[in-house]
């Protein structure tokens, strides 16, 4: 007879009807003769007991080495260009700068004189026709030119003239002479100029003359004859003299 309880015994165990073998093969394990017990049913489980404290963290372990790093992909394709967004509105207009160079050198002015009048001493060579002007102003009745911006002048005048002196005791030859003045708003000698040569009564020369000035802003100027005696005009072929004021800077 085996010493384990098998699974028919089991089963008339249950149904509490064994027979003498199955009887005997319990008393047997009861005794401890048999080798293996059967396994009895399983009971109900237990209540679970209540979670026990969290354990202390424990420390932070060390950091491991930074790898290497890996190569650098593929740069993406560019993508589609946005949308251009609405114009802002428009600043406010800056003020208008200076000048620039080359355009305030627009003063200027040219006189003629076409007659054979008589200029006494210390007075005013009169150029009867103004050939063009621009700023500068000339008056034909004073002789004056009207300088209205300050700046660097360059002029020029020729006049062809005659010794007028009526004096019959006094034959002795004279230069003839022309003097550019500041006229306003005081008198200041600014160029002289003559005749090359000494003329008696019935001869004739020619006065040439030029200079750079300063000008002070609305200043006059005028030519004066500055001989000894008067002076009268002699046209050449049409012109008996001509005057020409430009600024230069």
């Amino acid at each position: 007879m085996s010493e384990e309880i098998n699974n028919k015994c089991l089963e008339e165990l249950k149904n509490g009807k064994p027979d003498d073998d199955c009887l005997c093969r319990v008393i047997d394990c009861l005794s401890k003769k048999c080798v293996t017990c059967p396994t009895g049913p399983t009971g109900p489980q237990g209540v679970t007991g209540p979670t026990g404290p969290q354990g202390v963290t424990g420390p932070t372990g060390p950091q491991g080495a930074t790898g290497t790093t890996g190569p650098q992909g593929v740069t993406g394709p560019t993508g589609p260009q946005g949308a251009t967004g609405p114009t802002g509105p428009q600043g406010a207009t800056g003020p208008t700068g200076p000048a620039g160079p080359g355009t305030e050198l627009d003063s200027y002015a040219m006189a003629h004189d076409e007659t054979d009048s008589t200029v006494g001493v210390q007075q005013p060579f009169l150029f009867q026709t103004t050939n063009i002007s621009n700023k500068i102003t000339y008056n034909p009745n004073t002789g004056d030119f009207s300088i209205p911006d300050a700046g660097i002048y360059i002029i020029h005048w020729w006049i062809n003239v005659r010794n007028s002196n009526k004096k019959e005791t006094d034959c002795e030859p004279k230069a003839l002479g022309a003097e550019l003045h500041q006229f306003w708003p005081n008198d200041v000698l600014i160029a002289h100029s003559s005749t090359h040569n000494k003329l008696t009564c019935c001869d004739t020369g020619t006065i040439n003359g030029n200079a750079i000035f300063e000008a002070l802003p609305g200043a006059s100027y005028r030519l004066i004859n500055t001989s000894e005696v008067d002076i009268k005009l002699v046209p050449n072929d049409l012109y008996s003299a001509s005057v020409s004021i430009t600024r230069i800077a």
